[in-house]
């Protein structure tokens, strides 16, 4: 029987011959230690193996000889396996890997009552990968793109996900309480590229979900979408070629389609926290010519006439005084340089930095020293 490895056929025969010793006032201390070796072997192996559904199954038909048994070996192995086994599953489950564990407790349940471990195992596992209570609650779903974050907004997990149909997702879950989800449905939108929640969008501190998606016009295709009671509201719906989310609720944008187009642009939201154009961003500050030499260094725009030409770069007056005691207009010059080619006798406004000097030589034919202002844009 032992050579055949059925445990409960050597736990049948073992109490037979237990009960007929006993009938012949017959001493059975030879039966015990022969079951005791054999039996510990079976369960050693096991263990050995880490095959803990043939370990809890033997281990639980053993416990039929305990009775004639009660201080053999094997039981007291059992005892310590089993718990070094429970040790390993609640390593696993710390580990956060959950399927590992619970494989185990599922072995164990010959031998222990590991229901409740189970469950707790479960809800861990869904807490910490909440797109599985989705993938439960739609199983006709298949679910592309998911993001999960944590003790946020009042739940213990949270998940947003994007189904293959288009359709938008946010779930809760909180203690043991059923998932909450908020449904919604992505305008025609294809193609995400990156899913994650930004909340500073919202200016009420709602869970916002926010895509960067594939664009026809542009590099990018941003959108969000506000958790608000229940129910999902688009906040921004935005293609350009970037877009950076500054502090008190400003995004800055870079070329988006529409207004603002070619510019970096700001966006804001308006009484119902949806994000629109608000203006054109500004770098530069607005001077009168005359006091460029108070900007060194500094990115302004003006409005200046070419007086004359220097190597296709314009030079322009800054200030014109006259000179009683020689009785002649004294002019002071700044030096506009640019990819542009000027003309002269016009009207320029442009934008750019002065931020050297070059000697030139004027109209009396001596060499004067001049701001040079280089130009990066000529509206």
């Amino acid at each position: 029987m032992i050579a055949s490895g059925i445990v409960s056929s050597i736990v049948d025969e073992g109490n037979r011959q237990f009960s007929a010793l006993s009938v012949l006032a017959l001493n059975s201390d030879w039966l015990e230690q022969a079951l005791d070796e054999n039996l510990l072997e079976i369960v050693t192996n096991a263990m050995n193996k880490k095959d803990y559904a043939a370990f809890a199954e033997s281990a639980n038909t053993m416990k039929g000889l305990a009775g004639n048994m009660n201080d053999a070996k094997v039981f007291a192995y059992i005892e310590t396996a089993t718990a070094d086994i429970l040790k390993r599953a609640n390593q696993l489950t710390d580990a956060h890997k959950y399927e590992d564990a619970i494989n185990i407790y599922q072995a164990l349940k010959p031998l222990e009552d590991t229901t409740q471990s189970i469950a707790n195992a479960n809800l861990l596992w869904d807490k910490y990968e909440p797109i599985r209570v989705l993938q439960r609650l739609y199983t006709g779903k298949e679910f592309l793109d998911s993001v999960t974050a944590r003790n946020k907004w009042g739940a213990d997990s949270i998940v947003a996900a994007i189904s293959g149909d288009g359709g938008i997702y946010f779930g809760t879950l909180t203690g043991e309480k059923a998932m909450a989800v908020t449904e919604g449905t992505l305008d025609g939108t294809t193609g995400i590229t990156k899913l994650s929640f930004q909340s500073s969008l919202s200016t009420a501190g709602n869970p916002v979900i926010y895509m960067d998606a594939k664009s026809t016009e542009r590099d990018h295709h941003y959108l969000a979408y506000e958790v608000r009671s229940g129910s999902m509201i688009k906040i921004l719906d935005v293609e350009a070629d970037q877009l950076m989310v500054d502090p008190n609720h400003v995004l800055v944008v870079d070329n988006p389609v529409g207004e603002g187009e070619g510019e970096i642009a700001y966006f804001e939201p308006d009484g119902n926290g949806q994000y629109q154009f608000t203006e054109i961003k500004v770098d530069y500050v607005d001077i009168e010519v005359k006091d460029l030499a108070n900007y060194y260094g500094k990115k302004v725009r003006f409005t200046a006439f070419a007086d004359t030409l220097q190597n296709g770069s314009a030079l322009v007056t800054l200030s014109k005084t006259y000179n009683d005691s020689t009785a002649q207009w004294e002019k002071t010059y700044a030096l506009v340089k640019g990819e542009t080619d000027f003309n002269v006798y016009q009207n320029y406004t442009v934008i750019g930095m002065f931020n050297s000097y070059e000697d030139i030589t004027d109209e009396n034919g001596e060499s004067i020293r001049v701001p040079v202002f280089q130009v990066e844009e000529v509206e």
